[in-house]
């Protein structure tokens, strides 16, 4: 979970609204219907892809909450 908030605040994640994005990451991260054994690596993998310089798009805050609705 250290590892999620230093990420989530560091200067690398580009978003305006940070606070609200982490909660709703961990909101749909540790809801029942997000099934897996390793959220929080499974969390920091997509953050790390979602972010990285490969993944193009205007709305990544949307497309990631997206993505994790239907994990």
């Amino acid at each position: 979970m250290l590892e999620l908030l230093h990420l989530v605040f560091s200067p690398q994640f580009r978003t305006q609204n940070r606070c609200a994005l982490l909660l709703e990451l961990l909101h749909l991260v540790f809801s029942p219907q997000f099934r897996t054994q390793n959220r929080c690596a499974l969390l920091l993998e997509l953050l790390h892809l979602f972010f990285s310089p490969q993944f193009r798009t205007q709305n990544r805050c949307a497309l990631l909450l997206e993505l994790l609705w239907h994990a």
